[in-house]
C-alpha cells in the first residue's frame, strides 16, 4: 500500500529549507532558525536538504538541468521534496535552470507552497565587490515572482522587493538572530579562557570584502584619534586585501579574515570566538546610505552586543532602526570622530554587560520563530 505525505503526521506542518548561499549566510538566515523549529515538536518537522555538500561551493542551481548525472541527482532530490513537504524555503535562487526545475515541480506539486528566502538587496552591489552581477539578479527577481510567499530579514527589504512582486505578495520579515548551539554558531562563554586585562582601549572593525567605500567612511576620524592620544588601538579584520587608503600606523592592527575552509579562525563556527579574542571596547559599523546598505540587517550590533561590546554605526537604515543601545553617528568626519570620543570616554562610566541580554531579548529566536509559523498558517 502507498502512503501518502497527508497521512503521515498530519497535525504537522513538513518545512524545508534549500540552502543556495555561502555557509555564513547559511547559518544566520537557515541554520539558526531550523535549529530552534526544531523545539516545537508538536508544530512542525524541520529539515535542511543542501542538494550538495554546504562547503563545496557549488551553485546546485546552475546545474539542475542539463548536466546528465548530477541534474538527475538534483531533480530526485527536488521531487522528493516537493512530494513530501508543505513549505520549501529556497534561498535566492540567480540561475535559470533552477528556476526552470521549479516552476515544473510546482505544477506536479500544487499543494506545495514555495517560499523566496532573502537577505540582500536586488540589484545593487557595492562598487568595491568583484562581483559584477547581471543576469544574476534578473533570475533572483524572479525567483521571487514565482514564490507563494517571502521571507526577508529587514522590514526594508521586504518593502523595496513589491517594486518586483507588488503589494499582493505575502512578505514576512525574519530578522537575523542569534542561536548558539552544537552546530552552526558554537560559543560557550562559561567555558572559554578570560581575556587579558586590556592596556589599550580597542577600536574593532570586522567584516566581509566589498565594502571598502563604507570602511573609508571611519579612517580619517580614527587617524584623529589615533595622532592625538597613545592608549586607542584600531584593529581590523576584513574579508579581503588591504585597501589602499588605509596607511601603515603602529596603532593600526589590520589583516584578513578570508576563510578558506571550515574550520578556519574565522568560519562561522568560529565567528564569534574570533571576535571576543580581539578583546574589543568598541565595535564600529561604518555604511553608506544606499540601496544595497538600506536593504541590509543591522547584524554588527547582534553580534557586538551578544559579546557585551558597545556599537557605533552610521545613521542609517538597518542600524536606526534598532531598539537597543548603540553609538549612531552620521556620515560626516567631524560626527564620526566626536561620537568615536563619547564612546570611549563612556568606557570607565558605564558598565555593558546588558547589552548581552539585549541582543538576545531584540532579536529572539524563540519569538521569531513563532511568528514564521504563524506566517506559515496564513498561506
Amino acid at each position: 500500500m502507498q502512503i501518502k505525505k497527508e497521512d503521515l503526521y498530519p497535525h504537522l506542518k513538513k518545512i524545508c529549507y534549500i540552502p543556495t548561499l555561502n555557509i555564513g549566510v547559511v547559518t544566520w538566515r537557515i541554520e539558526n532558525y531550523a535549529n530552534e523549529l526544531l523545539k516545537f515538536k508538536d508544530d512542525c518537522i524541520v529539515h535542511i536538504d543542501y542538494i550538495v555538500d554546504a562547503n563545496s561551493n557549488i551553485a546546485w542551481d546552475k546545474f539542475a538541468i542539463n548536466h546528465e548525472e548530477m541534474s538527475q541527482k538534483i531533480v530526485t532530490k527536488l521531487e522528493q521534496c516537493f512530494d513530501y513537504f508543505d513549505f520549501l524555503i529556497f534561498q535566492k535562487i540567480q540561475n535559470k535552470e533552477a528556476l526552470i526545475l521549479i516552476e515544473q515541480l510546482k505544477k506536479k506539486y500544487p499543494q506545495t507552497k514555495v517560499i523566496a528566502e532573502i537577505d540582500d538587496a536586488i540589484g545593487e552591489v557595492t562598487p568595491s565587490n568583484k562581483n559584477k552581477f547581471t543576469y544574476h539578479h534578473r533570475y533572483a527577481a524572479q525567483h521571487m515572482i514565482i514564490s507563494d510567499a517571502i521571507i526577508a530579514s529587514t522590514q526594508f527589504l521586504g518593502e523595496s522587493v513589491k517594486e518586483i512582486v507588488g503589494n499582493d505578495k505575502p512578505i514576512h520579515v525574519a530578522p537575523n538572530c542569534i542561536n548558539i548551539g552544537e552546530f552552526g554558531m558554537c560559543f560557550d562563554q562559561k567555558n572559554i579562557n578570560p581575556l587579558p586585562k586590556k592596556e589599550t582601549i580597542n577600536l574593532v572593525y570586522v567584516g566581509a570584502g566589498g565594502h571598502d567605500e563604507d570602511l573609508k567612511l571611519f579612517i580619517k576620524p580614527i587617524l584623529n584619534i589615533l595622532n592625538s592620544r597613545d592608549d586607542v588601538r584600531f584593529i581590523i579584520r576584513y574579508g579581503d586585501h588591504k585597501p589602499e587608503f588605509i596607511p601603515n600606523h603602529e596603532f593600526i592592527d589590520f589583516k584578513t579574515n578570508v576563510i578558506n575552509s571550515p574550520n578556519d579562525e574565522w568560519a562561522i563556527k568560529n565567528y564569534l570566538y574570533s571576535m571576543y579574542k580581539l578583546n574589543a571596547n568598541i565595535g564600529l559599523a561604518p555604511l553608506r546610505d544606499t540601496q544595497f546598505n538600506r536593504c541590509k540587517s543591522g547584524i554588527k550590533w547582534v553580534e557586538w552586543s551578544y559579546l557585551n561590546v558597545p556599537l557605533v554605526a552610521s545613521n542609517v537604515e538597518p542600524y536606526k532602526r534598532i531598539d537597543g543601545s548603540l553609538y549612531l553617528t552620521d556620515n560626516n568626519s567631524t560626527e564620526i570622530q566626536k561620537r568615536i570620543n563619547i564612546a570611549i570616554q563612556s568606557q570607565s562610566k558605564r558598565d555593558f554587560t546588558f547589552l548581552k541580554n539585549q541582543s538576545i531579548q531584540t532579536f529572539n529566536i524563540k519569538k521569531e520563530c513563532k511568528r514564521l509559523l504563524t506566517f506559515m498558517d496564513s498561506l
